[in-house]
């Protein structure tokens, strides 16, 4: 049970140091500047997930009746096991 929990731990470090793998070169520079104001509906300017990233439109999840954007498909699966209340504190700290 150590031995899981330990490989847990590693992946999700290794996960947040090497951060969203599946942006391109495109979304990446985007990701230097975030946007001003969030576009085509979407509420947040920074993605919940890595707020080091802009918030792209290509990506994006609905949370109660809001539109979040993601910076990459990447960080949908972390999102997703995510409460409602946590995605809520991440959501507020990407607006």
């Amino acid at each position: 049970m150590k031995k899981i929990a330990m490989m847990t731990v590693l992946a999700l470090a290794t996960a947040a140091l090497v951060g969203c793998k599946g942006a391109d070169k495109k979304d990446a520079s985007a990701a230097a500047a975030p946007a001003a104001t969030a576009s085509m509906g979407i509420v947040n300017t920074k993605c919940p997930m890595m707020l080091s990233h802009a918030a792209g439109t290509k990506v994006v999840v609905d949370f109660k009746g809001q539109k979040v954007g993601m910076c990459c498909k990447g960080c949908l699966p972390a999102w997703n096991k995510l409460n409602d209340e946590q995605k809520a504190e991440k959501l507020k700290a990407a607006m």
